[in-house]
């Protein structure tokens, strides 16, 4: 008996080592669930990420192949946008090689108007001093001679202005346009040649108001129809007096 109390005595943590050993088993065993459950954790964000990241990637090529349509797109309209300025280039020089042509026209015109009214007031007095010297003595005749001539020379004189003035474009006036702004009327005698359709510029002074067509005559009117405007249309005025200039196919082009 004292043997077996002599033995407890010097082992007396004999009892507690298989708690111990539980308790150390039970944190092992809480920690590998805990591992475990971490890894199934991080296995489950990792397929997430993985299914973001091929998201992306997926949005990724496809803001690329709109990024190469854009640019694309975007050299067309370059392109498209050259164009229209070459165009808009073109269109100013023949709108200002038409307004200095026109502007030499009216001076033309004006000047020879001048020497008209000069030389017919000229006219006038070599045919008061034709008469005058038809009446004077034989010693006169050399001057009625040279009255004669002088007369001849200045009706050549003038019908050849009256022949320069005649190509001048004869005024016409304004009728109106449809409201679209597509079809035009002129009332007055146009000399043009062409058969119709014309083609034709329609202009006031010096300025180009549209180039279209004479399509056909109803009774005194002239019908037309618009394939650029030059001016606002807003700016025209029923009954102003406009001209016509004739267009050929490679001037309009």
């Amino acid at each position: 008996m004292r043997r077996a109390d002599k033995t407890q005595s010097q082992f007396p943590w004999q009892p507690v080592f298989p708690v111990l050993l539980l308790v150390a088993l039970a944190l092992l065993g809480w920690r590998e669930y805990l591992h475990a459950g971490r890894r199934a954790a991080w296995t489950g964000e990792t397929a997430l990420l993985q299914g973001r990241l091929e998201d992306a990637g997926s949005r990724a090529a496809e803001l690329e192949a709109e990024l190469s349509a854009g640019k694309i797109r975007l050299d067309e309209l370059e392109v498209e946008r050259q164009s229209l300025a070459d165009r808009a280039g073109n269109l100013e020089a023949q709108r200002d090689h038409l307004r200095a042509e026109m502007d030499r026209r009216m001076e033309e015109l004006s000047s020879a108007n001048e020497e008209r009214a000069a030389l017919r007031g000229q006219l006038e007095a070599a045919r008061l001093a034709q008469l005058e010297a038809e009446r004077l003595p034989g010693e006169l005749q050399l001057k009625l001679e040279n009255a004669r001539s002088r007369i001849a020379e200045l009706e050549n004189r003038i019908d050849t202005l009256s022949a320069r003035l005649a190509a001048f474009p004869s005024p016409l006036e304004l009728q109106g346009c449809s409201a679209d702004g597509s079809v035009f009327a002129l009332s007055g005698q146009w000399t043009g040649n062409s058969p119709l359709p014309a083609r034709v510029l329609v202009c006031r002074a010096s300025q180009v108001l549209l180039e279209g067509w004479i399509h056909r005559r109803e009774e005194s009117a002239l019908i037309g129809h618009v394939r650029r405007w030059e001016s606002p249309a807003s700016t025209l005025v029923k009954g102003e007096k406009v001209f016509i200039l004739p267009l050929k196919d490679h001037e309009a082009d």
